[in-house]
């Protein structure tokens, strides 16, 4: 009986190791798609190819992975699918009349950001620090991506992306601070990668990029200084 338990669960953790290394292909692809899209990628059939890997994702977890059925309905993961389909719906039958086609707002906009998040949160649930460095590591590239498409040759590109590589510099501040906090980089690689993620936003010029960055860094540097009720008596005399 231990002998087959134990063979169970070597195949149970074989298969969520081998799943595991698939979800991290599909959050890579899909996170770094625009910015390779527009250096190297540039074919027809961006939308039909990232949809085919959305839906076999969202499948391959549903069925092979216990802990993602479970998150999959859960309340929250629920109302957000049930948003999702709503949204869906509802566009097919008002119209919809944006820049891209349908089936590109549908697929990029509402159907991949709930994959990609649940997939996320599936893989936080198994090994939290392991999928964090991941995604600093995907993000860091992303913003070197961005700076490659700043430079003169590629600017009317980026332009095109809106503010999309400013804000999304904000998550390599956010996974860094996450990362600094907790003791998993050191400090002054750390504040690289904030120099960095902030260079792009500067480049880019986008204030909401810029407040959120900010937010984000004094929020973490608050996070690590012991306030005492002598302390603030004193900084607050001094104000006075």
């Amino acid at each position: 009986q231990n002998t087959e338990d134990f063979k169970l669960n070597f195949v149970l953790f074989s298969m969520h190791r081998t799943l595991a290394r698939i979800n991290y292909l599909y959050i890579f692809i899909v996170l770094l798609w625009a910015p390779l899209y527009r250096l190297i990628l540039n074919f027809d059939g961006r939308e039909r190819i990232i949809f085919t890997l959305t839906i076999l994702i969202f499948f391959m977890n549903l069925i092979y992975d216990s802990r993602f059925k479970t998150l999959i309905f859960s309340k929250p993961i629920v109302y957000w699918g049930a948003w999702v389909f709503y949204s869906t719906i509802n566009s097919m039958l008002v119209g919809y009349h944006g820049t891209m086609s349908l089936m590109s707002f549908v697929v990029l906009q509402i159907v991949l950001p709930f994959v990609i998040m649940s997939v996320t949160c599936s893989e936080w649930i198994y090994a939290r620090w392991s999928i964090s460095r991941f995604l600093l590591f995907v993000f860091l590239i992303y913003c070197i991506l961005a700076l490659i498409l700043s430079m003169p040759m590629y600017i009317q590109l980026i332009n095109n992306m809106d503010n999309a590589y400013a804000l999304n510099a904000t998550f390599l501040i956010f996974f860094t601070c996450l990362l600094v906090i907790n003791k998993k980089i050191k400090p002054y690689t750390a504040i690289f990668l904030i120099i960095l993620a902030f260079f792009v936003i500067f480049i880019i010029a986008t204030r909401k990029a810029l407040v959120a960055g900010l937010i984000i860094v004094s929020f973490t540097i608050l996070s690590q200084i012991t306030f005492s009720f002598k302390r603030l008596v004193v900084i607050a005399s001094l104000a006075v």
